[in-house]
């Protein structure tokens, strides 16, 4: 797959612990991480709350290999329910994933989640959707055979 583009977001309230979870986020995406570009803006809540948003850029040489980390740190029942919904995800040449932050953070897990609290991802491709939906039937395929059941 030939990803142009990956960003990797997260809103952090200013009730939640920022240390927390800059650190559980750094921490599971580690090696990769490390050489993005971080980004720290604030801004102000609905309710006048200070929320503190974090950006990663990856650079070029990291950018696919960002997102082969999710593909593979992903349980397969995520990667299924993900190529299950990827039509719904997917704009232009650009797809959005939204993670739980509670679980990223609590058990170390990526889970797919629609609404808010989220870990927000955006990977842009130089391919088809279509191109990209074999590459993970074929992980999905192969993660299936190779189980022990």
């Amino acid at each position: 797959m030939k990803v142009t583009q990956a960003i990797l977001s997260v809103f952090v309230h200013e009730t939640e612990d920022y240390n927390k979870i800059v650190n559980s986020i750094e921490s599971f995406f580690s090696p990769l991480i490390s050489s993005s570009k971080k980004n720290i803006t604030t801004a102000q809540g609905h309710y006048g709350n200070k929320i503190t948003i974090v950006e990663y850029r990856f650079d070029k040489k990291t950018m696919e290999s960002f997102f082969n980390m999710i593909l593979n740190k992903i349980e397969t029942t995520e990667l299924m329910l993900m190529l299950t919904t990827i039509d719904s995800h997917w704009d232009g040449s650009k797809l959005y994933l939204r993670f739980d932050k509670q679980y990223l953070i609590a058990e170390g897990r990526l889970v797919l989640k629609d609404g808010d609290d989220v870990i927000k991802c955006i990977i842009s491709f130089n391919t088809s959707l279509e191109n990209i939906k074999e590459e993970i039937k074929k992980l999905v395929s192969n993660r299936i055979m190779h189980s022990k059941l």
